[in-house]
């Protein structure tokens, strides 16, 4: 099942409670249902809400990135992202280096054909795998759209 894009936090965990469970968020984050309920909750019609740990990290990084720094949140950012085989590349680093724009062309070219592949000759393992190929594909499109823009 694809999503909308999580532009929010709070949405974040939202989603995350309604796919993972209630009782696995506890256990996990050793906090009570209440603040987990929380931390997904739209400050902008609730009245309970508590700052959750993406908002935390979040502002940690930009207090770092303020103090100059940017190694230390790209660290982060590395370990945050390598473990589940994403890639972090800074924007300004792919907007001046045009070799950089190409591959991504290249990347999403490659993971289209790959795509159409699947959906042609039936190579997929049903729907969940179709729509995890077309959110891959939409984040390297998203890269080469924020990269050029």
């Amino acid at each position: 099942m694809e999503s909308k894009k999580i532009d929010r936090s709070n949405r974040f965990f939202k989603m995350t409670r309604e796919v993972l469970g209630i009782n696995f968020l506890t256990k996990l984050w050793g906090r009570s249902k209440r603040e987990i309920y929380a931390w997904g909750a739209d400050p902008n019609h609730c009245n309970f809400v508590r700052g959750n740990p993406l908002e935390k990290i979040n502002k940690m990084m930009t207090e770092l990135q303020k103090k100059k720094r940017d190694d230390i949140v790209e660290n982060g950012l590395f370990l945050l992202s390598e473990n589940l085989g994403y890639k972090v590349v800074h924007r300004n680093s792919l907007k001046k280096n045009s070799l950089s724009i190409e591959l991504c062309y290249i990347d999403f070219i490659s993971k289209a054909g790959i795509l159409a592949d699947k959906i042609a000759y039936g190579k997929h393992n049903g729907g969940d795998e179709l729509m995890s190929a077309i959110a891959d594909l939409k984040r390297s499109l998203s890269l080469i759209e924020s990269s050029v823009s």
